[in-house]
């Protein structure tokens, strides 16, 4: 017979471990989209960079980009 207090620490260990699942894709994200607006930098210096582009290019969303960056 499990008693309250070890579900509780596995249930605590499985948080955790999603918790830095999510941080992880969180960086993944932000690390993909910086990469796609760095991309389209170096490829033209002078013109505006597209927000839609950049999403476009890194697999996301305007909305994430948004999410992760805020406005302009």
């Amino acid at each position: 017979m499990t008693d309250q207090s070890d579900r509780g620490t596995a249930a605590g260990s499985q948080d955790e471990a999603s918790r830095q699942e999510a941080a992880t894709r969180n960086t993944a994200t932000r690390e993909a989209i910086l990469g796609a607006a760095r991309r389209q930098f170096e490829a033209n210096p002078t013109a505006p960079l597209s927000i839609q582009v950049v999403a476009a290019e890194a697999g996301v969303s305007r909305q994430t980009v948004h999410h992760y960056f805020g406005g302009r």
